[in-house]
Parts: structure tokens; C-alpha cells; sequence
């Protein structure tokens, strides 16, 4: 009878194992983003021919929906949009939006209900600043973050992640004036694995 009971007991560990990394197989999809629990440091460097001018600290608003492909167990590429609006108050009220159209990679390490993850993305980046006028800014960006999804059904994680963003954006109208941006940030989000 002991001996039953531990096959049985085994024969459960494999298959919740089993079910519980379902969701990361090949084939499946992934949709989820970050939303309004996302909360950012962002310093932003303006440099005008090579001479650079004051820093700017702010927090922001950040919305990321993703949606990938696992090509293989663990690993989703796919699109993702990211949206982000700041208000700085002061003596010139200045409001800028960013949205960002990419491309990104996501690998999880192996787990069950807890899976660390490592995700790398590279976009193209609009980017708008009113101030008296508007200035339109463009051009690449990339990302890199780490972090953990714990599953909460065998489809929905909760991802928790630090991330790092960097990029040089080119004003449409004097290409000597860049905007330089690097960004460390938490995020929280929710991501569906169907």
C-alpha cells in the first residue's frame, strides 16, 4: 500500500510539473503589458551640436501591451507598444508622450508557479514635447529587463521586473538637436500564456 501511495504521489509531482510549465511551450501565446503600476525615474539629457544642457527628472504614466509567440519552450518574441506621458509643472508647464512600436524577446528560466524571466526589446520611438511650441522627436530605443512572473492559474502571471531603457531621439526639424534618454524603472503587469 506504501508503495502505491508514493507512485501515485510521484505520478501527481510530474504531471502538475508538467501542467504548471504548459504555458511557456512552444506554440502558445503570450498578451500582457505593464499598466498604471508602473512607476519610473527618467533623466533626460538635451544636446544641441554636441554641447549638452540641463538635466530633467520626472515620474511618468507608462502603458506597455505585448503580444508574442513561443517559437520554443520558455522563449516569446513578438510586438510590443508602449505608450508613456509626463507632466512636468514648474515655471513653463511641460507635457511630453512617447509611443514606441517594437519588437521584443522573452525567455523564462524553469519553474512552476514562480518563473524569473529575462526580456530584451528594440522600437522606434515618437516622441512630443509642448512647451510654448511643440517639438517632434524620433529614432530608435532599446530595452532590457529582469524579472518574475508568478502564475497565479496556469495562464495568468503576475510579472514583477526592473527594466533599463536607453535611446537618442532626432528632432524632425534640426537634426543637430538630439534627446538623449536612459530610464530604470519597476514595473508590475499582468500576462495571459495561452
Amino acid at each position: 500500500m506504501k508503495k502505491l501511495i508514493s507512485i501515485l504521489a510521484i505520478v501527481a509531482l510530474v504531471l502538475s510539473v508538467g501542467t504548471a510549465m504548459s504555458q511557456t511551450t512552444q506554440g502558445n501565446y503570450l498578451v500582457g503589458g505593464a499598466s498604471a503600476l508602473s512607476f519610473s525615474s527618467n533623466k533626460v539629457t538635451p544636446e544641441y551640436d554636441g554641447e549638452k544642457g540641463d538635466d530633467s527628472k520626472s515620474s511618468s504614466f507608462d502603458f506597455s501591451p505585448q503580444v508574442g509567440y513561443f517559437v520554443m519552450d520558455n522563449l516569446a518574441v513578438g510586438l510590443d507598444l508602449a505608450y508613456s506621458s509626463t507632466t512636468d509643472k514648474g515655471d513653463v508647464d511641460v507635457t511630453s508622450t512617447t509611443t514606441v512600436v517594437g519588437v521584443f524577446g522573452r525567455y523564462y528560466l524553469a519553474g512552476e508557479k514562480f518563473r524569473p524571466f529575462a526580456q530584451a526589446e528594440l522600437g522606434y520611438a515618437a516622441n512630443s514635447i509642448k512647451m510654448d511650441e511643440t517639438y517632434k522627436f524620433s529614432g530608435l530605443v532599446y530595452s532590457a529587463e529582469v524579472g518574475a512572473a508568478y502564475f497565479l492559474t496556469e495562464s495568468i502571471s503576475l510579472d514583477l521586473s526592473l527594466a533599463y531603457s536607453a535611446g537618442s531621439l532626432t528632432n524632425s526639424d534640426d537634426s543637430k538637436y538630439k534627446t538623449k534618454m536612459s530610464i530604470f524603472g519597476f514595473n508590475a503587469g499582468l500576462s495571459f500564456a495561452f
